[in-house]
């Protein structure tokens, strides 16, 4: 099922990568000089445009997060570049709580990453030899690369009760839970090696990663407070653009890696709003 490699082959031949910088660090903002209230209605607005539910009526209105181990495998770029965009998803993932292998164990690849310098003529033959692998990110039939970088994802719901035998947890379901949760099973992210060129590769290995740890909604949004989605964003304007993840993307993947799973969106979302506060504020 997994094609996309080979899909991207006629493509994503041994493309430059862009250049690369020194490591970076997690972005520091002012969130936590904001008053709380202040804060807390930033955060919530944070969540909503970082964390979509899927667009597709038959799947469970939730934010989907991973619960099988994160494999990304990357195409397009030479050995070294490769094994940093890898290493970087794999390393935020761990470091937000979202499963990934042990150390030395093998996995199957879940995370399809291709750099290519024709991303349209890519997005065709996949959406003609195996559509499924565009998943339930976009509405039928569109198949047009339109930004830097876009991602799209398969998802299943699946009973919490399922789940929590499968863990060796307990069941729980109430008023203020769908008793299902929404599971991301594969990601597919095309990077358009033209558009960034100009970006360090450590930065572009953020955003990607970010892209892979959630569903997000539009990636031309600007919320107060800073994300390394705002890298590519048309619409923030003069202000300076992160070059790595924020402390707010932290705290929001944090936030989705540790919530309730089988929460209704509403109450999910202010959930994750307050664990994000205590994230930023440290209390």
């Amino acid at each position: 099922m997994l094609i996309t490699a080979q899909a991207a082959a006629p493509q994503a031949t041994d493309q430059p990568a862009p250049q690369d910088s020194q490591s970076l660090q997690e972005v520091q903002v002012t969130a936590s000089k904001l008053d709380r209230r202040t804060l807390k209605r930033v955060a919530i607005q944070f969540v909503k445009l970082h964390g979509a539910a899927s667009p597709v009526a038959y799947e469970l209105d939730q934010i989907g997060r991973w619960r099988v181990d994160i494999c990304p495998h990357v195409t397009g770029l030479k050995p070294a570049a490769t094994a940093l965009v890898s290493r970087r998803v794999k390393e935020v993932a761990r470091t937000v709580g979202a499963p990934t292998p042990g150390v030395g164990k093998r996995c199957t690849a879940n995370v399809e990453i291709v750099f290519t310098p024709q991303p349209q003529g890519l997005l065709d033959h996949i959406a003609k030899a195996s559509p499924m692998l565009l998943g339930s990110s976009r509405l039928a039939g569109d198949t047009t690369f339109r930004g830097a970088i876009e991602s799209w994802y398969l998802s299943r719901t699946r009973p919490v009760a399922e789940w929590n035998e499968t863990m060796g947890g307990s069941d729980f379901a109430s008023y203020f839970t769908n008793g299902l949760t929404s599971e991301l099973v594969q990601v597919l992210v095309i990077v358009d090696t033209n558009k960034v060129a100009g970006n360090s590769l450590q930065s572009i290995s953020d955003y990607i990663a970010m892209l892979v740890l959630t569903r997000t909604g539009s990636l031309e949004g600007c919320n107060e407070l800073p994300s390394i989605i705002d890298l590519l964003s048309s619409g923030c304007g003069t202000r300076d653009k992160p070059q790595a993840l924020t402390t707010a993307d932290t705290a929001y993947l944090k936030a989705l890696y540790s919530a309730n799973l089988e929460m209704k969106l509403s109450i999910e979302q202010v959930d994750m709003r307050d664990r994000m506060v205590t994230s930023i504020t440290g209390r």
